[in-house]
C-alpha cells in the first residue's frame, strides 16, 4: 500500500467494544503510513496514529477535556509503541501484533505531575476506566 494519511473520527473506536464503548473518544484519529506490505498474518512498514483534539464522554455524559493533543502508535513490522505527544494525561507503553492480528499491550496511563488540580479531577475517572489502579495511574494491559 502507498504512503498516506487517513483522518477518522475517534467515535469509530465505540465499536471495539470496552473501555471505548465507556470511554466514547471524541476527536479525530490521524492515521499515517508508509509502504505497508500486508503478506501471511504479517504486516511490514511503518504506521503512525495520533489522536487530535482527544476528549471523552464518560457514561454519566459529563466530558473530559482535555486529553493530550495526540497520542502517537508506531507499529514497525509486528512490535507497536505508545507515548503522549502533549496534553495532561500521560500515556505510555508497549507491546506485539502477533500472528492473525491479536495485540498485546502494556502501558500506563496517569496524570501529569503539576496539573491543574480540576484536570486532573476529571481524569481520574477516566483513568480508573482504562485498568487496574496503582495509586494515581492505571496499568493498561490488552491481549493475553
Amino acid at each position: 500500500m502507498s504512503a498516506t494519511t487517513l483522518r477518522l473520527p475517534a467515535s469509530l473506536l465505540t465499536g471495539l467494544g470496552a473501555p471505548f464503548n465507556t470511554i466514547r473518544p471524541g476527536g479525530t484519529i490521524a492515521i499515517t503510513w508508509s509502504g505497508l506490505q500486508l503478506g501471511a498474518g504479517k504486516l511490514n512498514g511503518a504506521i503512525s496514529a495520533e489522536w487530535q483534539f482527544a476528549s471523552s464522554s464518560l457514561s454519566t455524559g459529563v466530558p473530559v477535556r482535555p486529553l493530550p493533543d495526540a497520542n502517537q502508535w508506531r507499529v514497525p513490522g509486528n512490535s507497536t509503541d505508545m507515548q503522549t505527544i502533549s496534553g495532561p494525561l500521560d500515556l505510555s507503553g508497549s507491546g506485539t501484533i502477533q500472528e492473525g492480528g491479536r495485540l498485546r499491550f502494556e502501558g500506563r496511563a496517569q496524570p501529569l505531575a503539576g496539573i491543574d488540580p480540576g484536570v486532573k479531577a476529571q481524569l481520574t475517572s477516566l483513568i480508573s476506566l482504562l485498568g487496574r489502579r496503582e495509586g494515581e495511574a492505571a496499568i493498561l494491559r490488552f491481549g493475553n
